[in-house]
């Protein structure tokens, strides 16, 4: 499928050097991502950093929505004790 005999690949997948072309070609070949491993750590820092800052703007208006709800059942509350 990428133009490459088994014990040329073998040879290949064994050394330490690779050029990004024939990487893309067996990724592209197994359809696998290859090139997610080599991710630089501070890339995945930032990413989850911007994923904890979207998860906490949520829970902040969750919360926010949740002290306005026990307010009002509280108001609810108060009114039922009154009528009895």
């Amino acid at each position: 499928m990428i133009g490459i005999s088994p014990p040329s690949l073998y040879s290949l997948l064994n050394s330490n050097n690779m050029r990004l072309t024939r990487l893309y070609a067996i990724s592209k070949a197994v359809n696998h991502n290859f090139f997610q491993y080599f991710i630089n750590e501070t890339d995945k820092s930032a990413k989850q950093t911007q994923q904890i800052i979207e998860e906490n703007r949520f829970l902040k208006n969750k919360n926010s929505l949740l002290e306005q709800e026990n307010k009002y059942l509280k108001e609810i509350n108060e009114l039922l004790k009154s009528r009895i």
